[in-house]
């Protein structure tokens, strides 16, 4: 499962409450940026995948499916790694019960 996840430096904000998925490929994180008020549930939901920075993966399902993939640094691993464990049958889970701050990584990006 996957945690909600507030913007380390504006908490009133969502960084990503999962990650969602085009059928042609294109992975985007789900809420980024929208207020915590308008969309904040202490509830489950399905999501494609939960965003790595704060997943729990069972070990045996994790490794059998082969972990990360090395091809991927650190963005779209986690949809990478879901899209084959969802292969093998498994559901991810967002939980609104679990909030993580999230401080992204900064590799020349600036946030907006």
């Amino acid at each position: 499962f996957g945690s909600l996840q507030l913007n380390f430096n504006d908490p009133g904000r969502l960084d990503g409450a999962g990650d969602n998925y085009l059928a042609v490929g294109v992975p985007w994180r789900g809420g980024h940026g929208h207020d915590v008020s308008t969309v904040y549930k202490a509830t489950d939901g399905e999501v494609f995948s939960a965003c790595v920075a704060a997943a729990f993966y069972r070990t045996e399902v994790f490794k059998a499916a082969g972990g990360f993939g090395e091809g991927y640094f650190c963005y779209v691993e986690d949809v990478d790694l879901e899209f084959r464990l969802r292969l093998f049958g498994d559901v991810y889970v967002d939980t609104g019960r679990c909030v993580a701050p999230c401080r992204r990584c900064q590799l020349g990006f600036q946030e907006i």
